[in-house]
């Protein structure tokens, strides 16, 4: 990538971030879900591909739990792009749990 875009990709970021920070807790969760798909896909780009997966799992399950069909397809189109990477970058195969699932396992070792 030109250095340009790498300053501006981080801004952008940056920005993105905030967004969520801002959105959190607050009751928008379709707002915050797209927050997070952007995030993600930001994050995809600067090859920060752990950051890119779990902005866009998070995207996927606020989706998810808020029955935003549509949304929740393109969270996971993105999500399986990123996990194809990471796949191909390790030679390893990546298993991504139902939104279901990965609440329950939250539960277990993040009661708070």
């Amino acid at each position: 990538q030109h250095v340009g875009q790498d300053h501006a990709d981080h801004v952008a970021a940056a920005h993105a971030e905030a967004s969520v920070t801002a959105l959190r807790d607050r009751g928008f969760p379709i707002e915050l879900g797209r927050s997070l798909l952007v995030l993600g896909q930001l994050e995809r780009r600067r090859r920060r591909r752990a950051a890119a997966r779990a902005a866009l799992q998070a995207a996927h399950d606020e989706f998810a739990r808020t029955r935003a069909e549509l949304w929740r397809r393109r969270a996971e189109d993105e999500l399986d792009r990123t996990i194809r990477d990471i796949e191909g970058k390790a030679g390893i195969s990546v298993i991504r749990l139902p939104a279901v699932e990965t609440y329950k396992i939250r539960a277990v070792f993040d009661p708070s």
